[in-house]
């Protein structure tokens, strides 16, 4: 695996720059089982295969992105991509001597094209408001990025136009206030 040998290498880099950085392993996705096209790998088998090829000492956190749909993040969930990092992401860490590391929420978010399988605005906040929670409250966690702070366009067929705390047009989504409410707790 390559990535694992420029693991080393910008670690290395990062480190003899800057001692006291933080290096994140890249950010893992919610993917359960390889798709062999070479298109997505298994979170656990790209964590297993970093410490295989020696890389285990070069990231001081884990980054992932664990996306959740309409559902809340939900450590005890099976099928809910924050179990996912509760158990086997943790249980690969463990396995290697890492528990202490934290698993850095590098990516999160959900969009609000509603009518084009988007979640409420509402609902937005609740996911938002839910994962800042979890993440202050759970030790073995580390920061979380919402991804993103203002949406990209309108274009109600494309997802990725929606995900942000603010509108295109800069009307604050009720998201805002959740992080702003949450963030003060």
């Amino acid at each position: 695996m390559a990535y694992a040998a420029l693991l080393k290498a910008a670690s290395a880099a990062i480190r003899s720059a800057d001692p006291d950085a933080t290096v994140i392993l890249g950010g893992l996705a919610a993917a359960t089982s390889s798709d062999f096209s070479g298109k997505a790998i298994a979170a656990t088998e790209f964590l297993e295969t970093v410490y295989a090829q020696g890389a285990g000492d070069f990231f001081d956190a884990v980054g992932f992105h664990p996306y959740t749909g309409s559902d809340l993040p939900d450590l005890n969930a099976r099928r809910n991509s924050w179990g996912l990092m509760a158990g086997p992401i943790r249980s690969v860490m463990a396995a290697h001597g890492d528990e202490a590391k934290k698993i850095w929420i590098t990516e999160y978010g959900a969009p609000t094209n509603e009518n084009d399988g988007g979640v409420p605005e509402a609902r937005q906040a609740e996911l938002l408001a839910s994962g800042v929670r979890i993440a202050r409250d759970t030790p073995w966690l580390g920061p979380l990025f919402w991804y993103s702070y203002r949406d990209l366009g309108t274009d109600p067929a494309d997802s990725e136009d929606w995900f942000g705390l603010m509108a295109e047009d800069g009307r604050a989504k009720p998201a805002r206030a959740a992080l702003e409410s949450v963030a003060s707790d």
